[in-house]
């Protein structure tokens, strides 16, 4: 449905006579957030800062944390705070402190950047049947992720019975699977003959999802 070919850029600047126009701002801002660059420091943060706050759980409750980190754009993390008792047990108190983006924070930027790259580098190339039939799945899937999320936040409590039943949650996602596995054997048949490495990469996927049945 999509390709990543970077789409050709006009320097308008040494154009004489040119206007900007608004898909050049569009670019002009969108290029910076979409750099590989910034996924890559992104994602080392992340994995910092999940580090950083798995610390910090050796010693504070794990909801005081994760309030903490959705509910403002920088967290002030003190030295003490990820000095794990169990593995310095008579070291002394450590003072000071140092700031980190918030999961809140990073997430957002994630998905600016991901949104950014998806808007400059991809074009869709399918149409008629095949844009809607994917346009259908990929809402059926938001639909469904939304519902799993709302369905279980509305526990007050992990022992708390949620508005839909457990059991029929995993008959849902067994039935989500199912569907899968079908499109997966359909889709082997209609990858065209020539094209071994899609239809080899299509069957290991139905069959890793049909193990998982």
């Amino acid at each position: 449905m999509a390709t990543d070919s970077i789409p050709q850029s006009r320097n308008h600047a040494t154009d004489q006579g040119a206007t900007l126009t608004a898909t050049d701002l569009a670019q002009a801002i969108l290029a910076p957030l979409s750099s590989l660059r910034l996924t890559v420091v992104l994602l080392a943060l992340s994995v910092l800062v999940t580090f950083l706050i798995t610390l910090q759980q050796s010693n504070r409750d794990m909801w005081e944390i994760k309030n903490e980190h959705f509910s403002s754009a920088m967290v002030e993390v003190p030295f003490q705070s990820i000095v794990v008792q169990r593995w310095f047990p008579d070291a002394d108190p450590v003072p000071g402190s140092f700031v980190i983006p918030s999961g809140f924070t990073l997430i957002v930027l994630l998905l600016l950047n991901l949104t950014s790259a998806h808007m400059l580098r991809f074009r869709l190339q399918a149409s008629g049947g095949r844009l809607i039939g994917g346009i259908v799945v990929a809402a059926i899937g938001a639909l469904f992720t939304w519902a799993i999320i709302f369905n279980t936040q509305s526990a007050t409590t992990f022992q708390a019975e949620p508005p839909i039943p457990y059991r029929q949650m995993w008959y849902l996602l067994q039935g989500i699977l199912g569907l899968l596995v079908a499109a997966g054997v359909v889709g082997v048949f209609m990858v065209s003959k020539g094209k071994r490495v899609e239809k080899l990469l299509v069957l290991s996927l139905t069959l890793i999802v049909g193990i998982a049945l």
